[in-house]
């Protein structure tokens, strides 16, 4: 092989892996700038209010609610809670995760878990769930100090820049310590497709130069 395809071929499998190293990565946790929920939260033995962003400061509780006096977890007596997230512009989502864990069936019960997304913050639009249903082999003692688990609602494949998380109750109480969001990776960049394209654009060159000569 000449030295000048050696180059060409080079300078086209350089583009292949520029572009390939930039390809679509692993997901990426996207941060939320803000939320509300429409439903105060409660007190009972404590008062299990958000203080203030205290279901993305990535404080986890334990599985055991009750540790700590129950200070990581927001709590709701309510049948169904809408925390509404707003991203400032839209993003790409593929799974949404809600930190939750369970006492017993007559007190603190893992939810079922639905997502909507809005252009507009106002008009939702249905995008996927996830139905827990209501076991005791998801018991935990209330002081239990090992982590606690997440509901995922995963498969999810729209872009916004408004996701509501919906929580509908099990038991009397609900308890969310974090929510986490889950997007793409990143798109090629410029810089890379214009590589591909030099690349694959003087291979064709090459080869249209050497089927001339062979025709001569």
């Amino acid at each position: 092989m000449t030295t000048f395809r050696k180059q060409v071929l080079a300078l086209a499998v350089a583009g292949i892996a520029v572009v390939g190293a930039a390809a679509p990565a692993s997901a990426a946790s996207i941060a939320p700038a803000s939320y509300t929920f429409d439903a105060a939260a409660d007190c009972g033995t404590w008062c299990y209010y958000d203080n203030g962003g205290k279901l993305t400061d990535g404080l986890l509780g334990l599985a055991g609610w009750a540790v700590n006096s129950g200070s990581a977890w927001v709590g709701w007596l309510d049948r169904q809670v809408n925390i509404d997230f707003t991203f400032g512009s839209a993003k790409t989502f593929n799974s949404v995760s809600v930190g939750s864990t369970q006492d017993n069936l007559a007190d603190v019960v893992l939810p079922n878990i639905s997502i909507f997304s809005s252009l507009n913050g106002v008009n939702w639009t249905f995008q996927g769930a996830l139905n827990t249903p209501a076991s005791s082999a998801n018991n935990n003692s209330a002081y239990a100090g090992g982590p606690h688990g997440f509901l995922t609602v995963g498969g999810l494949k729209f872009t916004a820049p408004y996701v509501r998380v919906q929580t509908n109750t099990n038991g009397p109480w609900t308890f969310v310590d974090e929510v986490t969001f889950q997007g793409g990776g990143a798109v090629p960049e410029p810089a890379a497709w214009a590589l591909m394209i030099l690349g694959f654009g003087a291979a064709g060159a090459m080869f249209r130069r050497y089927g001339a000569q062979a025709a001569l």
